[in-house]
């Protein structure tokens, strides 16, 4: 999610680790949450507060 909204200073380390699951170098997974606070960051009323 930190790639996605390009959130600091979190950017760097999250972009390495989705690198590794591209290369299948580990397994990644997602919780559910995240499905929801992206929808809530792309969305008007997360953009109002800052959140994306």
């Amino acid at each position: 999610m930190d790639v996605l909204v390009g959130r600091e200073p979190f950017l760097h380390d999250s972009r390495q680790v989705l690198k590794m699951c591209k290369n299948k170098q580990i397994h990644g997974y997602l919780a559910a949450h995240t499905i929801t606070n992206l929808f809530y960051y792309e969305s008007p009323r997360g953009q109002a507060r800052g959140a994306g």
